[in-house]
């Protein structure tokens, strides 16, 4: 993993707050638009509701594109996800893990709530 790779797992989160952002203004942007295509308000010539048309795809297709974008740009932690699991259950670390036998596991994960449990209540008591 390069730092470019972790560059971009950290740029994601930020990636996916700004497609929120365009969403959202394109939707409030488009309230204006819709409500001058109903009412007709003002006397538009039909180069004026030309533009306004165009406008209202070219709004139209930024939202569409953002939604996009919003549904496949993963989260920071998904992306770390994507990338760490598969790596993890194929290292050589899974593999052994398989060889141990369930009652040493089982007491390895005891003694692990053990711990936890001490270094807990020393943190609580500090």
């Amino acid at each position: 993993m390069t730092h470019w790779d972790v560059y971009w797992f950290t740029r994601l989160d930020s990636l996916v707050t700004v497609f929120q952002v365009l969403l959202i203004t394109g939707i409030v942007g488009l309230v204006p638009f819709i409500i001058c295509l109903i009412t007709e308000y003002g006397d538009y010539g039909d180069d004026k509701q030309k533009k306004i048309i165009n406008w209202l795809k070219v709004l139209l297709s930024g939202l569409v594109f953002s939604m996009l974008c919003l549904m496949f740009i993963p989260t920071t932690k998904e992306a770390a996800a994507i990338y760490l699991l598969p790596k993890i259950a194929n290292s050589e670390f899974a593999k052994e893990a398989e060889k141990i036998p369930e009652g040493a596991a089982k007491l390895m994960n005891l003694k692990l709530q053990e711990w936890i449990d001490e270094v807990s209540k020393t943190k609580k008591e500090k």
